[in-house]
């Protein structure tokens, strides 16, 4: 029988860069997130082209228009919280790269706390948007709003999990160590040395 964490280990979905700035435990979670989106992506491809359909046929499925956009939104927002987990999302490094050591760990300590900041501000009132959305509803299925609003305190609790984790991985194991530049990457492969053009 194989374990969750042999499974996590083997699996190609889960990215192994800067392993040492992730916890084993969120393997999990991360792995859970890229399949949600998958799922999402795939509902809201199939919406569109059923929503095309239908009407192009002279009978539209007006509710197809909704769960395209709840299918587009927590897609989003569950993506940019997956995205910030891998570092692959707008974050300025050149400064903290350059540098190495106590400084490095101050930079990316400031950045580590700048986004906690942001994520719990986007939680608490996004958490509090939601909870206004039970009281609006989507015109055509009369489904809550807060089906689509709530995508947001999800996104800020798990970037925020997922920010504290680098700060506490990256203050425990120095922050230096994989790149996220493919040409970084493809020199390193390489074994070669020098500017890359």
């Amino acid at each position: 029988m194989t374990t969750v964490t042999e499974f996590l280990a083997r699996n190609g979905l889960v990215s192994q860069e800067e392993r040492h700035l992730k916890a084993r435990a969120l393997d999990a979670v991360e792995l859970l997130l890229l399949c949600v989106c998958g799922l999402l992506l795939f509902t809201f491809t199939l919406t569109v082209m059923l929503d095309v359909l239908t009407r192009t046929l002279g009978a539209p499925w007006l509710w197809l228009q909704e769960a395209t956009l709840v299918a587009f939104v927590w897609g989003l927002f569950l993506g940019a919280a997956v995205a910030l987990r891998r570092n692959e999302h707008i974050y300025l490094t050149s400064v903290a790269k350059s540098l190495a050591g106590f400084p490095r760990i101050a930079i990316e300590t400031f950045n580590s706390v700048v986004m906690i900041a942001i994520t719990v501000t986007v939680a608490v009132v996004g958490f509090r948007v939601a909870l206004q959305g039970f009281g609006n509803f989507l015109p055509v299925t009369g489904l809550p709003l807060a089906y689509i609003t709530g995508a947001v305190p999800a996104f800020a609790v798990l970037s925020a999990v997922f920010a504290v984790e680098r700060l506490v991985k990256g203050w425990r194991t120095g922050f230096e160590g994989a790149t996220h530049d493919p040409r970084e990457q493809a020199l390193r492969a390489a074994d070669l040395e020098g500017p890359v053009p």
